[in-house]
C-alpha cells in the first residue's frame, strides 16, 4: 500500500471526530472506512487518529514525518498523499511493527511540527533507545512552552518495545537539566522492555533531585514488567513516597520486577 493512497482518505474539517480501524483488519478496511466517512459528511476532521495494526510500515511513517516537518511553516497542518491533518492531537500506531528507523523520525516530527500533538502511543513494536533518545532531544521544548505558555500534557506509551538502559539514562539527562513546575509532560510508559536495575537506580538518584527542588517532571511513570531486582524497585518506591511528601500529593510512579 503506498503512502499516498493512505493520504488519499484523509480529509479533515469536521470536528470532534476519532478515526479509529479494527484490529488486524489493515490497511485496506482503513482507507474504506476512512473514504465511506468522507463520502457521508463531505470531509472529515480528525484530532485524534487510531492506526493500530494496520502494518504501517516504516517508509509510510518515515513520509508523514516529513510532512510533518513541513507543516510547521504551514498552520500545523499536515499534507499526506493529497490529504490534510491540521491540528492532529493524538496517534496510535501501536502494534505495527514500526522500528526506530520510522518511529524516531516521526515523533520528531510531530511534536516540533504540530503546535497541538500531545499523545503518541508506539506500544507493541520494534522501537528501542534511538527514539526515545529523540524524545530527549525535544523534552527542553516542552518545559519551554509551559513557561511561557499553555503546557502541552505530552504523552509517550512505549509499552512492549525494546527500550534499555541506555534510552532511560539519557531521558534522564534531559530531565534533570530542563524540568520544572510547567508540567510539560504527562504520561511515560515504559512497560515491558528491557530495562535492568541500573535504569530503575538512575531514576531513583533523580528522584531525590526532584525532592529537594520540589519539582514533579513527569505526572505518570511506569516502569513495570522489566528485569529489574527487588532491592532497586523498593529504593524505587521509597524516593517516589518522598518525594510525594514533599509536594504534599500521591504520585502514579510505578516499577515492578518482570
Amino acid at each position: 500500500m503506498q503512502c499516498e493512497e493512505l493520504g488519499k482518505a484523509l480529509f479533515v474539517d469536521h470536528p470532534s471526530s476519532h478515526v479509529s480501524v479494527q484490529q488486524d483488519a489493515g490497511l485496506d478496511a482503513l482507507l474504506e472506512k476512512l473514504e465511506s466517512s468522507r463520502l457521508q459528511a463531505g470531509s472529515l476532521w480528525s484530532e485524534a487518529l487510531d492506526l493500530e495494526r494496520t502494518r504501517l510500515t516504516d517508509a509510510a511513517a518515515v513520509a508523514l514525518a516529513e510532512s510533518a516537518r513541513r507543516a510547521r511553516s504551514h498552520r500545523a497542518t499536515v499534507e499526506w498523499g493529497r490529504a490534510a491533518l491540521p491540528d492532529l492531537v493524538a496517534l496510535s500506531l501501536r502494534a505495527c511493527q514500526l522500528t526506530d528507523r520510522g518511529a524516531a523520525p516521526l515523533l520528531a516530527a510531530l511534536w516540533s511540527g504540530l503546535r497541538r500533538f500531545q499523545k503518541l502511543d508506539l506500544g507493541r513494536n520494534l522501537v528501542g533507545d534511538p527514539t526515545v533518545e529523540a524524545f530527549a532531544e525535544l523534552v527542553p521544548s516542552f518545559y519551554l512552552q509551559g513557561v511561557t505558555g499553555p503546557a502541552r500534557a505530552v504523552e509517550l506509551l512505549l509499552g512492549t518495545n525494546q527500550v534499555t538502559d541506555r534510552g532511560v539514562q539519557r531521558l534522564v539527562q534531559a530531565f534533570d537539566s530542563n524540568a520544572n513546575d510547567a508540567n510539560g509532560v504527562k504520561v511515560l510508559n515504559f512497560t515491558s522492555n528491557r530495562l535492568t536495575s541500573q535504569s530503575l537506580l538512575c531514576v531513583t538518584e533523580f528522584l531525590e533531585k526532584c525532592s529537594f527542588r520540589k519539582v514533579l517532571p513527569v505526572e505518570e511513570l511506569d516502569l513495570t514488567y522489566n528485569d529489574t531486582s527487588v532491592d532497586s524497585v523498593a529504593a524505587f518506591r521509597a524516593a517516589v513516597l518522598r518525594l510525594g511528601q514533599s509536594l504534599g500529593r500521591s504520585l502514579a510512579w510505578s516499577a515492578g520486577c518482570g
